[in-house]
């Protein structure tokens, strides 16, 4: 075997491994412990619930097997088997896995009210496995613009879960990391022995946003807590919602760095 591959794998398998300690640390934190559980409930209640945000509204059984039939097919017109597999898995054991966790193996204690589980979130979880499926079936060449905007759709999607009350933070956060989860797992099997390795300008701008996502929730959050300024303005729903873009912006750049060093990839041959 060699050094290259192997190196490729040890990413997906670290990946993996720190997404799946991550989501079991929002978890604990924000669902097992009294002051999480209260953090949530404030955000919660400042929420304004709607029933059919427009957005929100496309995730439905239909348009989610839609949307998997397409994707599966702009893999096999570029006679990509494997990763239309790969694509399809993501989507389908993201979901399933959501599902199976939020119903059957994950509860939520009453340490302040009684309330049925929402980790993680199913919403979110489609989104997230339908953009994180995209960017492994779509050329080289333009995946770093697929994955910005890919990025920015989700980052208005978590928002708009956490605004509109649809679920509490830990849930998108959970949901998040779920995918990424999959999407590392799923990348193991897809290789390519010939393809030009894309820039890493795309790379390097999403964490760039990731990192300005997070010290602005960073400082937020110290604002709030110490009273500085009007407090609408540094609000848990601020910090919730800024901690949400710096998730997903730090997901998708992942996922961009690893399928720029898959299993098999040299620097030779066209870009497909």
């Amino acid at each position: 075997m060699q050094l290259s591959t192997l190196g490729a794998r040890w990413r997906h398998v670290v990946v993996a491994a720190l997404a799946a300690v991550t989501f079991a640390a929002v978890y604990l934190a924000g669902i097992h412990t009294t002051t999480g559980q209260s953090a949530e409930e404030t955000v919660l209640a400042a929420s304004r619930f709607s029933y059919d945000p427009p957005l929100l509204a496309l995730v439905t059984v239909p348009n989610l097997l839609v949307t998997i039939v397409v994707i599966a097919g702009l893999a096999l017109l570029r006679r990509r088997w494997p990763a239309a597999i790969a694509a399809v898995a993501i989507i389908g054991v993201s979901s399933v896995l959501a599902q199976a966790l939020k119903h059957d193996l994950l509860d939520r204690p009453a340490l302040l009210s009684i309330g049925e589980n929402t980790f993680p979130s199913g919403h979110m979880t489609a989104f997230a496995a339908v953009i994180s499926a995209l960017l492994l079936v779509v050329p080289a060449r333009i995946r770093p613009g697929v994955a910005v905007v890919g990025a920015l759709g989700l980052s208005v999607v978590g928002a708009l879960l956490i605004r509109f009350g649809w679920h509490r933070p830990s849930d998108v956060f959970g949901a998040i990391l779920l995918v990424t989860f999959v999407t590392a797992i799923s990348q193991l099997g897809v290789s390519r022995r010939q393809a030009v390795i894309p820039s890493p300008a795309g790379e390097r701008m999403l964490a760039g946003l990731s990192l300005a996502a997070a010290a602005a929730a960073a400082i937020a959050f110290v604002a709030h807590w110490a009273s500085w300024g009007p407090r609408d303005l540094v609000s848990p729903m601020l910090i919730a919602q800024l901690s949400t873009v710096a998730t997903v912006l730090m997901s998708v750049t992942v996922t961009l760095w690893l399928l720029r060093h898959r299993r098999g990839l040299t620097t030779e041959g066209p870009a497909r």
